[in-house]
C-alpha cells in the first residue's frame, strides 16, 4: 500500500469477518473500530501476524477445558481431546403442543440413579434446518431421580393447565413444524429427537400413521421404550401414542399402561379408558346427522405450486386437493356435520385466497374466509376460481393490462406504475409480456422493442454514474433502467425528459424508479445524499451487466442562498484522505468542515455561518490530486 508519511489504525477482514484485537499488545489506545497502530516514516515490511493476534500464528487446541490444552496457541486446529463422559439413560416421555401457549416436554429417567441435567441441553430447529439451531441449559439445579420424570412448560400456560407437575417454566419456542432435540455437553451427543434435521416438512411430522401428529397433539412414548432414538421415521412409526390437542391426563409420570385405553382416532372416545366408542352411521358423535360435502376449485388457467404445499383446503385444519383426471379442477370431499355453518378458504403452496369480504362473498370474519351453510344432504359444490367468487375466465392478451385490445406505450406505464406500486387488483399475469411467470423490467423492454423495433445494436454492459443524480454509459442500445435508492427523509429527484416513460414512487427512505428507452446519459438529477441499492438495466430482451461508480466532486449545495447553515454532499470515486474547506473571497479559510480517511460514495458535511456576515463563500474539496470548488451564498 501506498501511504504518505504519518499514524494509522488499520484492521484485517475476511470475507465478512473482521479481526478484533482490542485488549492486546498492538490494539489501538484509540480503539473504535481501527484496531492496529502504524506509524510511516519511510518504505517499510511489517512482521507476518496472525489474523486476530499480534503476532505470528501458533497452531494447537486452544480450549483450556480439553485434555491437550496447548498454551500460547493462537489458532485452533481442531486437534482438541476430551475426557469420554457417557450420557445417561434419558429420553422424550411425553410432548405437547396445544393451544396458544400450552406447550410442554417431558423428559424419563429411565436409569437407577439421579441425573444432573447441568450435563445436557435442549436442543430445536425451526422450520426444517440442516444442524441445530438453538442450545438451551435447563434450570440451575434440575435433577431427575431414578424412575421420575422431569417436565418443562411454556411460561404462559393456561389456568386449567396442569401447571403443578411443571418442574420448570420458560418461553418454549416451537410449533409442529419445529425439531426437538435432548443433547449431552460432554460426549457432544443427541440422545433423543423429536422430528427430524433438513426441510420444513409443512404443519408437522406424521406420527403413528396420522399426518401432522406433532402439530396440535399430545404424543405419548410408548411403555415399551428404554432408550431415546435419533431415527425419527422408526420412532414415529412405533414408539408414541398420539392424543388430540390439550389431552394433559398423562403429564407428570411415566410409563403408562394402555392397555385399556381407546387409542383409535375415529372413536367418540379416543384417549379415554375402556373400549372404543364408535357413532352410528351417518351421524357424529354428538349425534347431528353428518353430510358429505365436495369443493371443487378451478386452477386450469392458473400455476399450481407442485413444488411446495400444493392446493390445499382449510377447513376443520388442511385437506390435500386432488386433480386425479387432470382438468384442472382440483376437488376434495369432507363428511361435515348437516345443518351447521362452516369458513373455509384454499391455498396455494405458500399463497393464500384474498381476502373475500372485500369481494363481498366472504363470510365477515378478520381472515376473509369463504361461508358454507349446509342442510341435511349431501352436496357437491360447483367449481370456483382460486382467489374468486365465481368461476375463471379467460386470461387477458400478455401486454394488454388495460384490455384495450393492443399491446403500447399506455400499457408500458400501467406495468411501471405496477411495478413501483404492485397492487392485488392489477393483472400481474397480462403485464408479463414474455412469459416468464413474472412481471418485470424485462417485459417493457420487449414490448418497447415490438413498438419501436429497434435497429441499433444491443448494449451489453453498462455503467451508472453518480454524480449530482446518476447517468449512464453503455455500448448499445438500453431499453430500460431501473433502480432502488436509499436516502434520508424528504428526499427529492428530478427524472429525465427525455425518456419513452420515466417514473418513481418513494417510501420512507426507499425510492423505486424505472426509466424506459432513455434519450440521453441523464437518468434524474438531484442534490440530495443517496445509495444505489440495487440496480437493473436491460437491452430490448434481457438484463445486462452494470457496474456502479462515482465521480469525484461537490454536488449542489442546499439549501443555496442559505440562513444560517447549508448541507454539502461529496462524491467520493476512491478512499482516501479527504479535506473539505469553506474560504471567503479573499483567499481566507474560515472553516474545516472534514478531514479524515473516506470511503468511497457519497458524504455529506453541514456548515452552519451563524457567526458570518451575508456574502459569497468557497467550499473547496481536495482529495490527492483532485479539487473540486462550489460557490455557496450567505444571506441573512
Amino acid at each position: 500500500v501506498s501511504l504518505d508519511a504519518g499514524d494509522y489504525q488499520f484492521k484485517f477482514r475476511n470475507g465478512w469477518s473482521y479481526e478484533d484485537v482490542n485488549g492486546l499488545s498492538c490494539a489501538s489506545e484509540s480503539g473504535g473500530y481501527w484496531n492496529r497502530d502504524l506509524t510511516v516514516s519511510s518504505d517499510m515490511v511489517l512482521d507476518v501476524v496472525c489474523f486476530g493476534a499480534c503476532e505470528d500464528c501458533y497452531a494447537g487446541c486452544t480450549d483450556p477445558n480439553a485434555t491437550n490444552f496447548v498454551e500460547g496457541a493462537n489458532v485452533d486446529d481442531g486437534t482438541c481431546e476430551y475426557p469420554q463422559v457417557d450420557p445417561d439413560n434419558i429420553f422424550f416421555s411425553e410432548y405437547g403442543e396445544g393451544s396458544s401457549y400450552n406447550k410442554y416436554l417431558e423428559i424419563y429417567n429411565a436409569s437407577d440413579v439421579e441425573v444432573d441435567l447441568s450435563g445436557y441441553q435442549r436442543t430445536s430447529c425451526s422450520n426444517g434446518c440442516d444442524d441445530w439451531e438453538y442450545y438451551t441449559a435447563f434450570a440451575e439445579g434440575a435433577t431427575i431421580a431414578p424412575g421420575d420424570v422431569y417436565v418443562v412448560c411454556d411460561s404462559g400456560v393456561s389456568e386449567d393447565f396442569p401447571v403443578a407437575e411443571c418442574d420448570e417454566q420458560g418461553a418454549l419456542y416451537f410449533n409442529g413444524d419445529d425439531a426437538q432435540g435432548l443433547y449431552h455437553t460432554a460426549s457432544n451427543s443427541i440422545l433423543d429427537i423429536i422430528g427430524e434435521l433438513g426441510d420444513d416438512p409443512g404443519s408437522g411430522w406424521p406420527v403413528a400413521g396420522e399426518n401432522n401428529g406433532t402439530k396440535d397433539h399430545s404424543i405419548v412414548r410408548h411403555i415399551s421404550v428404554t432408550t431415546g432414538n435419533t431415527d425419527w421415521l422408526s420412532s414415529s412409526e412405533s414408539e408414541w401414542l398420539i392424543f388430540d390437542q390439550n389431552t394433559w391426563t398423562f403429564i407428570g409420570s411415566h410409563p403408562h399402561d394402555f392397555a385399556s385405553t381407546c387409542d383409535d382416532e375415529e372413536a367418540c372416545n379416543t384417549g379415554e379408558e375402556g373400549d372404543c366408542v364408535y357413532s352410528e352411521v351417518g351421524y357424529d358423535c354428538d349425534g347431528n346427522p353428518t353430510v358429505s360435502v365436495t369443493f371443487n376449485v378451478d386452477m386450469s388457467q392458473q400455476t399450481v405450486d407442485t413444488e411446495g404445499y400444493g392446493l390445499d383446503l382449510f377447513l376443520n385444519g388442511w385437506n390435500d386437493m386432488a386433480d386425479d383426471d387432470g382438468d384442472g379442477i382440483y376437488s376434495v370431499t369432507l363428511l361435515l356435520v348437516g345443518n351447521s355453518s362452516y369458513t373455509y378458504k384454499f391455498k396455494n403452496g405458500n399463497d393464500w385466497e384474498v381476502n373475500f369480504n372485500d369481494l363481498g362473498c366472504g363470510a365477515g370474519d378478520d381472515y376473509g374466509n369463504r361461508l358454507l351453510d349446509l342442510g341435511d344432504v349431501d352436496v357437491e359444490l360447483p367449481a370456483v376460481c382460486f382467489n374468486s367468487c365465481s368461476e375463471c375466465v379467460t386470461p387477458c392478451t400478455p401486454g394488454d393490462v388495460n384490455e384495450d385490445l393492443s399491446v403500447d406505450v399506455l400499457d408500458i406505464v400501467s406495468i411501471v406504475n405496477y411495478i413501483l406500486d404492485p397492487t392485488d387488483e392489477f393483472p400481474a399475469d397480462c403485464a408479463d409480456y414474455n412469459g416468464d411467470g413474472v412481471a418485470n423490467v424485462l417485459d417493457i423492454v420487449a414490448i418497447v422493442d415490438s413498438i419501436m423495433n429497434s435497429r441499433e445494436v444491443d448494449a451489453t454492459h453498462s455503467k451508472l454514474i453518480q454524480e449530482n443524480g446518476v447517468f449512464i454509459n453503455a455500448n448499445g442500445f438500453v431499453g430500460a433502467v431501473q433502480l432502488e435508492l436509499s436516502h434520508d427523509d424528504n428526499f427529492e429527484l428530478e427524472l429525465t425528459e427525455s425518456a419513452l416513460v420515466a417514473d418513481y414512487i418513494t417510501s420512507g427512505n426507499r425510492t423505486k424508479l424505472i426509466v424506459v428507452a432513455p434519450g440521453d446519459t441523464k437518468l434524474f438529477s438531484t442534490n440530495q445524499q443517496f445509495e444505489i441499492v440495487d440496480a437493473i438495466v436491460a437491452n430490448s430482451s434481457s438484463e445486462i451487466d452494470v457496474s456502479i461508480s462515482t465521480r469525484f466532486g461537490l454536488n449542489a449545495a442546499y439549501p443555496n442562498p442559505f440562513n444560517p447553515s447549508t448541507t454539502i454532499v461529496l462524491n467520493v470515486d476512491q478512499s482516501g484522505l479527504a479535506m473539505v474547506s469553506v474560504f471567503d473571497l479573499a483567499g481566507r479559510q474560515l472553516d474545516i468542515l472534514s478531514e479524515e480517511h473516506l470511503s468511497s460514495g457519497t458524504h455529506s458535511f453541514n456548515w452552519n455561518a451563524n457567526q458570518y456576515p451575508s456574502g459569497v463563500y468557497l467550499i473547496k474539496a481536495q482529495m490527492a490530486n483532485q479539487v473540486s470548488i462550489q460557490k455557496v451564498v450567505l444571506m441573512k
